[in-house]
């Protein structure tokens, strides 16, 4: 005789049946996250020039074994960074804070892969982590799960006169500027739509925060060794601090375009916009994509100063005497901002340059302007790598740069896959 079953199990089962429905459901939705997952990005160049050699000089930080700096090596007139971190995370951040922000939970599937995951505001955050922090941790913990959210490089910089300036000729390229068309590089092209993996240079942003600084130094063979390095005025009562320089927004002219459709492969891009306005204003919905909201630069920060909770990792590196520690930040809440272009440190791409086919800064801006400056020291150092007793007064200061995918701009979350650029900063 066939068993009946009975009323109480078929509602069990199909108890369970819904249960491992919305499991799917939400397996489906973290596939679409603001984090595009298992995508890389490049910096396949970042190179760093002095316009006028004679008047401004560059040099790499010279680190100890413990990557203390220990004050710049020999000046030139260009440095390479030939980098090979690859970013598979993006994050958001103002150039100064750069953090990774929790997330609502979106029901709506359709939402869910138009928008991505939503940021939620008021809620906790953690602290992104350069490709420096990252390997110090792997140093010490070879399993913890860190990986690097943005790309950070120290130099210095010093100049015959106070201020040093980003020159207009500066820019950020895709490894290829065929990013929409027939000519889409092989292996290059999109799953979401008819563009080019580079069109990641979209999101891209690049910070430059700026410290000022004392040197002396002595010469071997035409190397440079530093015998004093100082961050405050000769009699200490001045200490120089960092403070973000520039928040530049290097390619404004490229925007994703949202489907309509709900589907995930017929997004499209648009190539070369122009802003249309005398005076940006904000959108009135944040989401809202006209051409003069490419010019804006729209992130979240943290609301109030962080504190420091239990971490989720805690790393420490160094000798026995110096320990350092990176710590996971939580229990602050999130806020939105939307910073335009006339935000005194943030700043556009303003020129087109037709034959390259991508924007150049457009204009000279200065990265130099610190709070200190009237006090900054002047350092007598050679003009002249080999040749001795050409000393010069030059104002010195210690730059970071910084560069990162911004997770609050379209680009990032369906250009990123695999895509490449340079970065080329000019100083004069």
């Amino acid at each position: 005789m066939t068993k009946q079953t009975s009323h109480n199990r078929r509602f069990i089962m199909a108890k369970n049946l819904i249960i491992l429905l919305v499991v799917l459901v939400v397996g489906l939705l973290a596939v679409w996250s603001w984090f595009t997952v298992n995508k890389h990005v490049e910096a396949n160049t970042i190179n760093v020039k002095a316009a006028y050699p004679n008047e401004i000089g560059l040099a790499e930080v010279d680190y100890d074994a413990d990557g203390v700096d220990q004050g710049p090596k020999t000046f030139t007139g260009e440095l390479n960074f030939n980098t090979d971190v690859t970013l598979t995370k993006d994050c958001t951040g103002d150039g100064e804070t750069l953090i990774v922000p929790s997330f609502s939970v979106i029901k709506d599937k359709d939402t869910a892969t138009k928008k991505g995951r939503e940021v939620s505001i008021g809620g906790a955050w953690e602290e992104a982590l350069s490709q420096v922090e990252a390997e110090k941790i792997k140093n010490v913990d070879p399993e913890a799960k860190v990986e690097p959210r943005y790309i950070e490089y120290q130099f210095y910089a010093r100049s015959q006169t106070k201020n040093i300036y980003l020159t207009a000729g500066s820019y950020l390229s895709a490894s290829d500027e065929h990013l929409t068309g027939a000519n889409i590089p092989q292996g290059k092209n999109s799953s979401y739509g008819s563009f080019s993996s580079d069109s990641i240079v979209g999101a891209v942003r690049v910070a430059l925060l700026a410290q000022g600084a004392y040197v002396e130094q002595s010469y071997n063979s035409g190397v440079a060794t530093t015998t004093q390095l100082s961050f405050s005025n000769a009699n200490n009562t001045v200490n120089y601090q960092r403070h973000l320089s520039c928040l530049w927004l290097p390619r404004p002219d490229i925007r994703m375009n949202v489907s309509n459709t709900g589907l995930t492969t017929d997004w499209t891009l648009t190539r070369n916009i122009t802003f249309s306005g005398s005076t940006p204003t904000a959108p009135t919905d944040l989401d809202e994509l006209n051409n003069d909201f490419t010019y804006f630069h729209s992130f979240c920060k943290p609301a109030a100063a962080g504190t420091n909770k239990s971490p989720a990792y805690q790393a420490k590196w160094g000798t026995n005497s110096t320990q350092y520690a990176i710590n996971k930040k939580e229990g602050v809440a999130v806020q939105k901002k939307l910073a335009g272009d006339d935000e005194h440190f943030v700043v556009t791409s303003k020129s087109t340059v037709s034959a390259n086919n991508y924007p150049t800064f457009g204009k000279d801006f200065v990265v130099s302007d610190v709070s200190e400056s009237d006090n900054l020291r002047v350092s007598n150092l050679r003009k002249a790598a080999n040749v001795p007793g050409s000393e010069t007064n030059y104002y010195v200061y210690k730059y970071t740069l910084r560069i990162w995918l911004e997770g609050e701009d379209s680009e990032s979350r369906r250009a990123m896959d695999g895509g490449q650029f340079r970065l080329h900063l000019e100083f004069r």
